[in-house]
C-alpha cells in the first residue's frame, strides 16, 4: 500500500473522532459507505441513517464535553480490503484528561468514487471505569520544542524531530517514520493539516505555538 492511501485512512480514522468529539452524527456518518455495519456492545446497525441515529443515541449518554481519541493505530493491507485496528479512549473534562472508557476498534475500508470510506467498525469495550474526583487519567510527558531565533528559520534535527515523542513515532510508524527527515518532507501538508484540525497527536492536539512552528518549518522549506 502506498504512504498516501495509508496516510488517507489514518485521517479518516481521526476525522471520525473529530465528528464523533463535536457530536455531529450526519458528518460521522457521511464518512460510513451507504451500506456500512457498526457492530458492538451497543448492538449492531447497518445503513447511513440507522448509523447516525445510533451513535446520537451513545454520545447523549457521554458526559459533556468528552473527547474521542484514537490511539495506536495500525493498518493492515494484507487482506481483500485495508483494515486499521486502534484503541479508541473517551477522555472526561472532570478531571481532565481521566479516560473513562477505552475499547478496541477494527474499522475496514473501501474506495468509493468519493474517497475512501469506512465500511464496517467493530467496538469491544475493554474499560468502563466511572470516573472518580480523586483519580487522574494517565498522561504523557509533552515535548519540550526548541525556539529559533525570530529571524532564524527553524531546522528539522533541532526545532522539529524534538517535537515528536517516541509514542508519536510508533504511532505512526506504519505510514512512515516522525522522525526521518525525508519522511516528513514528503508529508508536510498533510502532518500540519492534522496539527491545526488536532486529531495529531491522538493524545491531545499541541500548543499553538507549537504547530505555527512546524508551519514556519514548512513554508520555509523545510531546511535540514
Amino acid at each position: 500500500m502506498e504512504p498516501d492511501v495509508t496516510l488517507a485512512l489514518l485521517q479518516l480514522a481521526a476525522r471520525a473522532d473529530t465528528l464523533a468529539t463535536q457530536r455531529n452524527a450526519a458528518g460521522y456518518a457521511a464518512l460510513f459507505t451507504q451500506d456500512a455495519v457498526m457492530d458492538g456492545d451497543e448492538g449492531r446497525v447497518a445503513g447511513r441513517e440507522k448509523l447516525a441515529t445510533a451513535v446520537a443515541r451513545v454520545w447523549e449518554a457521554e458526559p459533556p464535553g468528552t473527547l474521542h481519541l484514537t490511539c495506536n493505530a495500525v493498518v493492515d493491507d494484507t487482506a481483500a480490503t485495508p483494515t486499521v485496528a486502534s484503541i479508541l479512549l473517551l477522555l472526561t473534562p472532570h478531571p481532565p484528561g481521566f479516560a473513562a472508557d477505552a475499547a478496541r476498534v477494527l474499522q475496514r475500508f473501501r474506495h468509493t468514487p468519493q474517497g475512501w470510506r469506512i465500511s464496517s467498525r467493530q467496538i469491544t469495550m475493554i474499560s468502563t471505569a466511572a470516573p472518580d474526583a480523586s483519580q487522574k487519567g494517565p498522561a504523557l510527558t509533552p515535548a519540550t520544542p526548541n525556539h529559533p531565533e525570530p529571524d532564524a528559520s527553524p531546522s528539522f534535527a533541532s526545532d522539529i524531530k524534538p517535537l515528536f515523542r517516541e509514542h508519536d513515532r510508533a504511532a505512526m510508524q506504519r505510514a512512515f517514520d516522525l522522525w526521518s527527515y525525508d519522511d516528513v518532507v514528503a508529508h508536510g501538508q498533510a502532518i500540519a493539516a492534522r496539527l491545526r484540525d488536532g486529531s495529531m497527536p491522538c493524545d491531545g492536539p499541541w500548543p499553538g505555538d507549537q504547530v505555527t512552528l512546524f508551519e514556519r518549518w514548512v513554508s520555509d522549506g523545510s531546511p535540514p
